[in-house]
């Protein structure tokens, strides 16, 4: 499929306090060339992990899938081709249950206060370098970044899943 990974924006964290953060992911650094390279070839997991990063010791454990080559700056939204392998994940995806996405990054967390697009915000988020792409019930990115399923979208995953080409 192809679907909407992530968005340019305002996202609001929260923090251990339990008090919320508002942090920016400006269009300048959401769209750097190595912040949109990590996001190719990186695991699908069913839910952000507990151990926060995929690598070689848990990645077996949690991939349902990969996203693909093929990365687009569609401002404001960052769109990328994925291939989800798991049949309980697709499931979940075909029923809506879990159909929502959610990139997992590290970053660095620069203090900056300012108003981007009418919000305001407290930090900027530098150096984005994408490890995962999560379903999620609930994505922090909003409902644009889903995969979604039209009839014949699905009528194409149950023809592949009984082995019809």
């Amino acid at each position: 499929g192809r679907a909407i990974v992530t968005r340019c924006g305002v996202f609001i964290y929260k923090n251990a306090d339990g008090t919320t953060r508002a942090e920016l992911r400006h269009p300048d650094d959401v769209t750097e060339q190595e912040s949109l390279e990590s996001i190719k070839m990186i695991p699908i997991v069913d839910g952000h992990p507990t151990e926060k990063l995929v690598d070689a010791t848990n990645s077996k454990k949690l991939s349902v899938g990969y996203t693909g080559e093929l990365v687009e700056n569609e401002y404001p939204y960052i769109i990328s081709n994925l291939v989800v392998t798991d049949k309980e994940a697709v499931e979940k995806i075909k029923s809506k249950k879990r159909n929502q996405l959610s990139l997992g990054y590290t970053v660095d967390l620069l203090p900056e206060t300012g108003v981007y697009d009418g919000m305001q915000y407290d930090f900027r988020q530098k150096n984005i370098r994408y490890n995962h792409l999560a379903l999620v019930d609930e994505g922090r990115a909003g409902p644009q970044a889903r995969i979604a399923l039209d009839g014949l979208d699905a009528e194409n995953l149950e023809i592949n899943e009984i082995g019809v080409n």
